[in-house]
This record gives C-alpha cells, sequence and structure tokens, in this order.
C-alpha cells in the first residue's frame, strides 16, 4: 500500500494530562504552524469555559469505536495533509484500548508517530475523578478499585510498541520537571519538531481547572440532591463560581508566598 505524503503525528491523550491546553494551543497557532509545515485541521472552537475541547479528532474516534468505515474515509478525505499533520483527541487512548485492529488499520497509509503523555497513576486517579463528579453528575465516594481497572495504560502502551517499533512511539511524562523548555506547549513542539518562537501565542494560564477537595464534595452532594440534573446552564454556572473561589484563593496564596 502506498505510504501518503507528509507525517501525521497522533496525540491520543491519555485523558487528564494536558489534553484541553495542547489542543487550545494548536488552535490558537494553527496559522503559525501551517506557515511552517504543519498542519492542525478542523481546529475546535474554544468556546467552552476554560478554552476546553475535544480536540480534532473526536468524530474520527467515535467512528472507529463504531466500526463505521466510510465515515473514518469521509474524515480523512475532508482534511488537508500536504504537510505534517496534528491529530488530536484523547478519545483515541480508549480507541486504542478497545479496538486496536481498526484504529491501526485506519492509519495504515500513512507515516505516523504516536504521541502520549503519561502521568502517576495515584494523581491520574485523583484527576479523572474529580473531572466525573464536576461535569458529569458523578455521586460516588472515591472508589480505588473501580478506577484501577482503567489506569492500565501501560499494556495499550506496550502494544503499540509491539506493533510500530519504539521510534514511532513517543511517550512524555506529564511533570512540569520532565517537560522539554518547563511547559506542556515547548514539550509538544518539541515532540514535533518545531522549534518555540516568538510567533506563537498561549492559551489562558488554566485551561480546564480543577476542584480543590472540598468544592469536589459539595458539588457531589449537589450531584445527589440533583440540583442542577438536566440544566447544564445552571451546572456551568455552579462550577464556574467553584472554579473563580479556587483561582482567586491560588491567587492569594501566589501574593503571599511573593
Amino acid at each position: 500500500m502506498e505510504v501518503r505524503p507528509g507525517r501525521v503525528f497522533i496525540h491520543i491523550g491519555l485523558p487528564k494530562t494536558g489534553s484541553s491546553a495542547i489542543q487550545a494551543f494548536l488552535t490558537l497557532n494553527s496559522e503559525t504552524l501551517k506557515s511552517k509545515g504543519v498542519f492542525f485541521p478542523n481546529p475546535p472552537n474554544l468556546n467552552q469555559p476554560y478554552q476546553t475541547s475535544s480536540g480534532n479528532a473526536y468524530q474520527l474516534s467515535k467512528h472507529l469505536m463504531n466500526g463505521d468505515q466510510n465515515a473514518v474515509n469521509e474524515y480523512f478525505t475532508s482534511i488537508e495533509m500536504s504537510g505534517h499533520t496534528i491529530i488530536s483527541a484523547e478519545n483515541l487512548f480508549n480507541t486504542l484500548k478497545k479496538c486496536p485492529d481498526r484504529f491501526f488499520n485506519a492509519f495504515e497509509p500513512y507515516d505516523y508517530r504516536l504521541i502520549a503523555y503519561i502521568r502517576r497513576q495515584d494523581g491520574w486517579i485523583e484527576s479523572c475523578y474529580k473531572q466525573r463528579v464536576k461535569n458529569h453528575g458523578w455521586k460516588h465516594q472515591l472508589n480505588l478499585q473501580y478506577w484501577l481497572r482503567y489506569s492500565d495504560f501501560y499494556s495499550v502502551l506496550k502494544e503499540c510498541v509491539e506493533r510500530l517499533g519504539l521510534t514511532r512511539v513517543i511517550v512524555r511524562c506529564y511533570e512540569r520537571e520532565r517537560l522539554f523548555g518547563g511547559s506542556i506547549y515547548n514539550d509538544f513542539l518539541h515532540c514535533i519538531g518545531v522549534e518555540m518562537s516568538s510567533d506563537f501565542v498561549f492559551p489562558d494560564r488554566i485551561v480546564n481547572p480543577s476542584l480543590c477537595t472540598e468544592a469536589v464534595e459539595f458539588r457531589r452532594i449537589l450531584n445527589i440532591l440533583g440540583f442542577d440534573e438536566g440544566k447544564p446552564a445552571l451546572r456551568r454556572q455552579i462550577n464556574d463560581s467553584l472554579v473563580k473561589s479556587l483561582l482567586s484563593k491560588l491567587g492569594e496564596i501566589g501574593q503571599a508566598r511573593c
């Protein structure tokens, strides 16, 4: 099978490893990247609170999960791939986990590299739990046994390496001191072979902020009571107030330390 021109960088997440920040950065700088021969096709809009998005390949991940080959073909036909191309959606990690054959078959015609960010399981589980409570109406207390079933990223990445080889799987550690240049933006650009420069602009300081433990418990109680169930606008308003309160406290702490 003929390999199509240009290299494809496939950012698969993992969830809660700075994906929203990366996608916001790529969206804000899509034209700058294009001038450097790197395409981020169909950049998502950033009209959600705190510049969150599902990336530019959320629909692709759904098509692969559903086994809809026609929709997969239409996705690739619709995007410009004349140079290097970035595809990003944290859902792609779950796609790899549940239906690896479909994933690898879909990208077989391309010269591609996988990019995955990982973090310690304890921090990852805590962050995922808080996200479920904040945005998805989760009513349960944290149960480690439940979450441990979803935290085995090693087996997924191991299969990727076995199929593609070490040089085509880029695994990065989501810890500030281990990120190239000390930031997720520098690190991702380094992964795709682009040098950081003054041409780039940056997202808001905090993208998709998490809640503190007390705010999460308050949010969980609201979920149990069904206070804003079925009322997404009210949920967003309450979450926004909780986040602003947290950011305000963080600002006060930062000023006190200066």
